[in-house]
């Protein structure tokens, strides 16, 4: 896909979304659910849920079968946001760890 950052995928999705009407479905309300996970909360989502592109690949080729490029449309943007939701809750629960790492007192030898 030739993307380097998450800012650009979202750009090339939205950007392949639009006029499709999924475009306006597509937004950040997962934020609100993610970030008031705790660390646990995020690792325990990421095991219970295990999102891979492979798999995403899988359901893209069987939603095309089944309704054509409307269905596979609807369905690359649930893909999106699945991935999303990993991305965001790892990145919640690095900076959560990075934030516990920071407060121990520093112990001086």
């Amino acid at each position: 896909m030739g993307v380097k950052t998450i800012d650009e995928f979202a750009i090339r999705m939205r950007a392949a979304l639009s006029g499709t009407g999924l475009n306006d479905r597509i937004d950040d309300s997962f934020v609100d659910s993610v970030s008031h996970m705790s660390e646990d909360d995020a690792t325990t989502s990421l095991e219970a849920s295990p999102w891979t592109w492979a798999a995403a690949q899988k359901r893209l080729a069987k939603a095309y079968e089944e309704g054509g490029a409307p269905r596979w449309t609807e369905q690359l943007a649930r893909e999106a946001e699945a991935e999303a939701r990993i991305e965001l809750a790892r990145r919640t629960a690095t900076v959560e760890h990075n934030r516990r790492q920071n407060e121990r007192p520093s112990t001086v030898a």
